[in-house]
């Protein structure tokens, strides 16, 4: 629906009580010069902004029942023959926590060729330290096309430029399931979103997602810092943690799969191969490479 918000002389002109708005929606807007004569042909306008009040964290979002609970989600696509989608069970594969949804870019082409998609999450309120992301990606789907799917995931703040949180995920590595990826999120500001970049080549060619998570420290309710005084340091064929017992540990790949989980004993050593990781204690993330 096209509505006037308002008219002015001048050069500049503000809008007010649109970020408030408890609910985010999509907004599009034009400048048209007029006279007394009548509207010009010629006009400047925004190709969407999305307004109103971010989500506070936690944010979750698990695609139940083929559905968003949140808003909005935007989409966009390389090609006519590839979308983002919300399948319920039985159309697919079962959803991870079996609540009958979740996402999927998909490629109808029964040729080889390339399709990009991008699937935007509403804007989340300001991340803390530590701050993170989670999914749920089904890995293990291959097919012989001389390029695999992938996903990157990426993040933004205040309607900066995305970065990228962690290295490609390729949908053919690892075992045939949902796989649990975590980031640390990377830009903070008033406000970010979280952007699911993913390529397909070709029919049967799949990337799904479910029960996206963003949070932090302080919205888990974990109020005391642990690990920071805590000893942890890159040794041949494994990681060595020398510091506070009782600490709980995550170790992921650059990619985000979780490959450890433990609880300290205040003096361990997990075995791993070579290579860089990603820990984290739940309050702070750190980069170990091993030798």
């Amino acid at each position: 629906m096209l509505q006037v918000v308002g008219t002015t002389k001048q050069t500049s002109y503000n809008i007010n009580n649109v970020e408030t708005a408890d609910t985010q929606a999509v907004h599009y807007y034009t400048v048209i010069p007029t006279t007394s004569a009548g509207y010009d042909l010629h006009y400047a306008y925004i190709n969407y902004v999305v307004l109103g009040k971010p989500y506070a964290l936690p944010f979750k979002e698990s695609f139940a029942n083929g559905a968003e609970s949140t808003n909005v989600w935007l989409t966009g696509s390389s090609s006519n023959y590839a979308t983002w989608s919300e399948p319920q069970d039985g159309q697919t594969y079962k959803s991870q926590d079996g609540d009958n949804g979740m996402a999927l870019y998909y490629f109808g082409s029964y040729y080889e060729g390339e399709a990009k998609g991008q699937l935007v999450s509403p804007k989340f309120a300001a991340a803390d330290e530590g701050a993170y992301a989670e999914f749920w990606v089904y890995t293990g789907i291959a097919n012989n096309y001389t390029n695999p799917a992938y996903l990157v995931v990426s993040q933004n703040a205040d309607d900066g430029a995305y970065t990228a949180l962690a290295d490609t995920i390729f949908i053919k590595d690892g075992e045939a399931g949902w796989t649990k990826f975590h980031m640390p999120l990377k830009a903070f500001g008033s406000y970010g979103t979280l952007r699911f970049d993913a390529r397909v080549s070709g029919g049967y060619d799949y990337v799904f997602i479910d029960n996206v998570t963003i949070s932090s420290p302080t919205a888990d309710g974990i109020q005391t810092v642990m690990g920071r005084s805590t000893g942890i340091r890159g040794v041949k064929n494994g990681i060595s943690f020398l510091g506070e017992r009782g600490n709980v540990y995550h170790i992921y790949t650059l990619d985000g799969r979780n490959v450890d989980t433990f609880t300290s004993t205040g003096n361990d050593i997990r075995t791993l191969a070579p290579g860089a990781y990603i820990v984290t204690d739940g309050q702070e993330s750190r980069k170990v490479v091993v030798k």
